[in-house]
């Protein structure tokens, strides 16, 4: 078996070879990996080490050599020459997971610097010598003591779609390794169609045509390029004039377009798709239908990683910007996406985004931009004593952020007066109280209240909050209740390639043009949701959300507010919220629910409202607020 599975490999170094199988692999599944490393040439000495990186550091089961009958992904290894003793040791350089700091850079080189972990097989005696052969054997069953490892739950959709073991060896233990010529990788796919992702456009003027998005994904929500069938097509009332049926072709992307459907009358629609055969179905996001409509709405991807972060998941040689630019465009569907590449400048190399990456960033966003179409924002993630704030960049011409930018509030006068956005990203107990005080009323115009790592309105929010959020500053509710004017947003801080698949952002804008869209952001004209493309319409005295209403120029005694949700499922709750209370809640809704609210009590020098929607189905939305000074 060691002799097919490394047939056909040619040894260009002298420091070895190696291949893997399985393979290939599905999505989520539990396999056996064996992984065969052949000495070359120069052999390893005592003292020598080998190293293989596995991918994903939170996707694939975790490396241990610890305990097999209790954890997956158990490590065994073994020479071919019975006479050596090997002894393997494991790392993890995301965390001080196993006991040791790690250097990321020293251990890794930066190539591969970020979120990986590792085994390191140490030469205890005697000498590995050419064409010996070393099996590492991942997710060791040892007669079914084991539990096998389970592989990625997502793949990235780029042109392999590989998962690579880097192979490094340290020949003499100087503690100086290099990597062998070729790596070896196993190609993952996507479990069996599971759903059909329906996706129109939210805000559709009477007597225009409109393009349908039908996604194919499995479990995880991969798409699922295997997949064909054919699609019975209805709407949820009359109103909708599009096809009975559409045949729906394997295709690379796993997605089909329902073109030319016409809006005839003013309402809101819901289509749902069904592959009888299949026992397949979905349906669509709410659709609707104006008879009159200045603005209006567009959804985007506004904090997302590609492999130019350090701690991007999977493999940090696939979802370059350009590929994550064409997944957000062609299977996500979405209007536009921002790329928020880590940038610590106060931390070492590794995990700062040069200005050569920021500058290949700032190109994809020229290149992939295409007003009307998909609009793609240059942006950074960016680390400093207060915590974590997302930038996004009007344009492409910005002076590049130095690490001589220690503080946010450097950061601040960097770009005052510039066309650019500062976002609060809440993921942890960053910083100190004093710290969270600091603001930039021109710069800093929204705050992220979702992302993958929970939800942080307020303390102890529910459904879902972040066991390790013990600190109330560090909630939209607290930053709010200083008086600062934040709109909010919802942004995934996906690390796997995939936007589009949980929280998104809505923009109300003229068109889809990044001026519009970026003018609609600064304006704070705009609400986040979990994931679902819910709508939501919240006005006050005719004033849309993110507008601050000012008594001087008009009548504020009566506070007339209206509110109207359709959503993905049954509406759990609809709450209208003033100075961070509950004043007003609707329960118990179906997918579609309107109310009129009359407030005349004034509270502050400024108040300010904003509305809270939760479904069944725990997917949820925010409004940003609308001020009365």
């Amino acid at each position: 078996m060691e002799r097919e599975i490394i047939e056909g490999q040619k040894m260009i170094n002298n420091l070895g070879k190696a291949e893997i199988t399985p393979k290939k692999a599905v999505v989520g599944t539990t396999n056996i990996y064996t992984l065969v490393y052949v000495a070359g040439k120069d052999g390893i000495k005592k003292g020598g080490k080998i190293r293989v990186l596995f991918p994903g550091g939170h996707s694939w089961s975790k490396p241990q050599i610890f305990q097999i009958g209790h954890y997956n992904g158990y490590i065994t290894v073994r020479c071919s020459n019975g006479q050596v003793v090997l002894k393997p040791s494991i790392f993890s350089t995301n965390v001080d997971e196993y006991g040791e700091k790690i250097d990321n850079e020293k251990f890794e080189g930066k190539r591969f610097s970020g979120d990986w972990n590792a085994v390191e097989i140490e030469v205890l005696n005697s000498e590995i010598k050419e064409g010996d052969k070393v099996k590492i054997v991942y997710g060791d069953v040892q007669g079914g003591k084991g539990f096998g490892t389970i592989c990625s739950h997502k793949y990235i959709k780029s042109k392999k779609n590989l998962s690579t073991f880097v192979v490094q060896i340290d020949k003499n233990g100087s503690g100086e390794f290099k990597e062998i010529n070729k790596f070896p990788e196993v190609k993952l796919s996507a479990q069996k169609t599971e759903s059909l992702e329906v996706i129109a456009p939210s805000v559709v003027k009477a007597g225009e045509k409109f393009d349908v998005h039908v996604k194919a994904r499995d479990i995880f929500c991969n798409p699922t390029c295997e997949y064909s069938g054919v699609l019975n097509i209805k709407a949820s009332s009359k109103g909708l004039m599009l096809p009975a049926k559409v045949v729906f072709k394997k295709n690379a992307l796993g997605v089909i377009k329902i073109k030319n459907v016409s809006a005839l009358k003013p309402g809101v629609y819901w289509i749902t798709v069904t592959d009888n055969k299949n026992k397949i179905k979905g349906e669509s996001y709410p659709i609707k239908v104006m008879q009159n409509n200045e603005d209006s709405l567009y959804w985007g991807e506004m904090h997302h990683h590609t492999n130019v972060s350090y701690d991007n998941i999977g493999n940090r040689m696939y979802a370059t910007p350009d590929e994550t630019c064409g997944y957000a465009r062609d299977i996500a569907n979405l209007d536009f996406i921002v790329i928020t590449d880590h940038h610590n400048t106060h931390s070492d190399l590794a995990f700062e985004l040069s200005e050569k990456a920021w500058k290949a960033t700032v190109e994809t966003s020229n290149r992939m931009n295409k007003d009307g179409k998909f609009v793609v924002f240059a942006g950074i993630e960016y680390q400093s004593r207060r915590g974590h704030t997302n930038v996004i960049y009007l344009n492409n011409n910005e002076a590049y952020c130095n690490n001589s930018i220690l503080e946010v509030t450097e950061l601040w006068k960097l770009y005052k007066g510039k066309d650019v956005i500062t976002m609060p990203h809440f993921h942890a107990d960053w910083g100190k109280e004093e710290t969270w005080q600091w603001h930039d009323e021109e710069l800093e115009r929204l705050v992220e209240v979702s992302s993958c790592h929970g939800r942080y309105e307020f303390l102890g929010n529910q459904p879902r909050h972040p066991k390790r959020m013990k600190n109330e500053f560090y909630t939209v509710q607290y930053q709010l209740a200083q008086g600062k004017k934040l709109g909010i947003y919802c942004g995934s801080d996906d690390h796997m390639g995939q936007p589009g698949n949980h929280h998104l952002t809505a923009v109300i804008a003229k068109d889809k043009s990044k001026k519009a869209v970026f003018e609609a952001l600064r304006n704070r004209h705009c609400y986040g949701v979990t994931h679902h493309r819910i709508f939501l319409d919240f006005k006050l005295n005719g004033h849309i959300m993110g507008d601050v209403i000012s008594s001087v120029s008009e009548k504020t005694d009566v506070r007339n507010i209206e509110v109207e949700v359709a959503g993905s499922g049954r509406i759990l709750s609809i709450a209208l919220i003033k100075n961070n209370k509950e004043i007003h809640v609707l329960y118990n809704q179906p997918h579609y629910a309107k109310f009129s609210f009359t407030d005349k009590e004034k509270e502050k020098d400024t108040d300010y409202y904003y509305v809270r929607v939760i479904q069944e189905n725990n997917e949820m939305a925010w409004s940003s607020p609308i001020w009365v000074e």
